[in-house]
């Protein structure tokens, strides 16, 4: 089906795949050439797996098979550093919308972890909301090893940051172990919703 669209329309779904949650400004800054959110409502009509979550406002999101498929199709059809590239330019959109958290994800999946580092830091401690931290504490925990290794003070920096917004009790509420393995298609999706950089990772219970 994908490849039965018009050009303009294919590149749009493609590209905002990427995100876990769609909103017309956020798209406008993937693909500035289309109004967003006119091609968001006629994506949506034309039943293209893609739903409105909610009556409050045109917030949209991707039924998550096909938006995997998408992605797949975007890094094989435009490469990694294109798709890092739309990450950068979503997490800057969604930061200048004060959401950190979806912010956050988007920089890490673009690798970028000093804009990482920066969006979270003025928002550790006391500041860092619970639901933040639990966000920011499973992206860090999720990042691919090597990753860790080539940023290692870094790494070190996000984990102390995110660990800073919970007390001793919740700190003993460590996730359950998990072995993150990463497949090189850099797709940044995790089944439930969340992205880490600058590969997919696959969670092996």
């Amino acid at each position: 089906e994908l490849d039965t669209l018009d050009p303009v329309t294919r590149g749009f779904v493609l590209r905002a795949s990427i995100l876990t949650e769609l909103w017309p400004s956020v798209c406008q800054s993937l693909a500035p050439e289309v109004d967003a959110g006119a091609m968001l409502a006629e994506v949506e009509r034309s039943n293209l797996f893609l739903y409105r979550l909610d009556d409050a406002g045109p917030r949209y999101r991707f039924h998550q098979l096909f938006a995997e498929f998408l992605q797949q199709r975007l890094n094989e059809e435009e490469g990694s550093k294109a798709v890092a590239a739309l990450h950068y330019a979503a997490a800057q959109r969604l930061e200048s919308e004060g959401i950190p958290d979806l912010a956050v994800r988007h920089y890490f999946a673009a690798g970028a972890l000093g804009e990482a580092e920066r969006v979270m830091k003025p928002l550790h401690g006391d500041r860092l909301t619970s639901r933040l931290a639990y966000a920011f504490r499973d992206l860090v925990l999720r990042l691919p090893e090597d990753v860790q290794r080539r940023s290692e003070k870094q790494y070190e920096l996000l984990t102390t940051m995110t660990m800073s917004g919970f007390s001793e009790a919740e700190m003993g509420k460590k996730p359950k172990a998990v072995t993150c393995r990463a497949i090189p298609d850099h797709n940044s999706e995790f089944s439930d919703g969340r992205t880490a950089a600058p590969a997919r990772l696959h969670l092996v219970r």
